[in-house]
């Protein structure tokens, strides 16, 4: 099985995918947050940032 480059991609809507990296295909992980899950990340410390 050939090795594939993995990354982590936020779509800037609320979703992070992980997906290969050379492929079109569809997303291997999706994760979707809400509005309440991204205020708890942001008063955690932790950036959230848009692409």
């Amino acid at each position: 099985m050939p090795t594939s480059l993995l990354e982590i991609v936020d779509l800037g809507d609320g979703d992070i995918v992980l997906q290969r990296a050379d492929d079109d295909s569809e997303p291997l992980v999706t994760i979707s947050f809400s509005d309440e899950s991204r205020m708890y990340i942001l008063d955690q410390g932790l950036e959230w940032r848009k692409p």
